[in-house]
């Protein structure tokens, strides 16, 4: 069974172990290389409570600075994205990424160290968005079984959904790779991303309508067994109807809850 395709899987060639192995293409092509925390250093400056007071900012003048960071990783990330569904892991490059952003060297360094760093926040900003969009689907349903299906059929989307297809494909190829390099960062990928459909179980158990002894196990069953068919059905561009492959995996889930 393939990967997950909710999960960001660059290849070991792609993302270098960040025990002291480097490459050229990890990092910028400038040579300014300041560490990061040496370039916002200045943001740990007492206030003074004047303005006026050289080498010290107000607290509006901090949190201003704070603002314009995020939003200069947000583009950073943004850029990241773009440039990795134009040319894939193994094409990967900061460079790129800065020219995407129009951003500098010293931008980068203001949030990551490595190309390794910038494709794990990518990792993690793509798991967020997906579990808040899960989160906002089975929010929305009334009953728990309701949200169960809502939340299978997101992820199912995956594998159906044009528009979807392309991401999903990108982030489930090479999934066991990063899987060995980077299991605590991916484990608590999966723990948001199951957290909603484990909250739908649970509420159903109390409700007497689920019959499972442990909703958390429950909930990680299914999201392996929906992620993984999605993932092979993303591999094989979608060689089974939705309808054929949805009359296989539900009844399934609904004789793990207990039901039907």
């Amino acid at each position: 069974m393939s990967a997950s395709p909710l999960l960001v899987p660059p290849t070991s060639r792609d993302l270098k172990d960040a025990r002291g192995v480097s490459a050229a293409d990890d990092r910028p092509s400038s040579p300014d290389r300041a560490h990061p925390l040496d370039l916002v250093k200045h943001l740990d400056t007492p206030d003074s409570g004047s303005a006026n007071c050289p080498g010290r900012m107000s607290a509006a003048a901090k949190r201003r600075k704070v603002t314009d960071l995020e939003t200069e990783r947000r583009l950073l990330l943004e850029a990241a994205m773009q440039v990795l569904e134009r040319t894939g892991w193994w094409g990967f490059k900061v460079d790129s990424v800065l020219r995407q952003a129009n951003l500098s060297t010293r931008s980068f360094y203001r949030h990551f160290q490595t190309k390794t760093d910038l494709l794990l926040a990518v990792l993690e900003d793509e798991m967020s968005r997906v579990t808040r969009h899960l989160v906002r689907l089975t929010s929305a349903a009334a009953a728990p079984y309701d949200k169960v299906q809502a939340y299978l059929a997101a992820i199912i989307d995956m594998a159906y959904r044009p528009q979807l297809t392309k991401r999903a494909t990108l982030f489930s190829s090479q999934w066991r790779d990063l899987q060995q390099h980077y299991p605590e960062t991916l484990r608590r990928c999966r723990q948001h991303l199951i957290a909603p459909l484990e909250q739908a179980i649970r509420d159903g158990q109390q409700a007497g309508i689920f019959r499972v002894e442990d909703p958390a196990a429950a909930a990680t069953v299914v999201f392996y067994l929906a992620a993984g068919m999605t993932a092979d059905e993303v591999t094989l561009g979608c060689a089974m109807p939705r309808a054929e492959f949805e009359a296989i995996i539900l009844p399934f889930v609904d004789r793990a809850l207990g039901i039907g």
